[in-house]
């Protein structure tokens, strides 16, 4: 009824992933329909979130 679908959803979880390193599940971003609680839960994800990965360097 507002605008919006899972793909743009989709897209919202990759620039979250990409900035701040944290996953977020889909049903996460549907349940929680303001940026402030959407803000309020990815803090309590980030505690539990594994660690970002990092670019290794293979040397010869």
């Amino acid at each position: 009824a507002l605008g919006g679908h899972s793909l743009l959803a989709t897209r919202l979880i990759g620039r979250i992933r990409t900035e701040l390193g944290i996953d977020i599940p889909i049903r996460t971003v549907f349940r929680t329909p303001t940026v402030a609680q959407l803000a309020e839960r990815s803090q309590e994800l980030a505690a539990t979130s594994r660690p970002r990965l990092r670019k290794m360097t293979v040397e010869e």
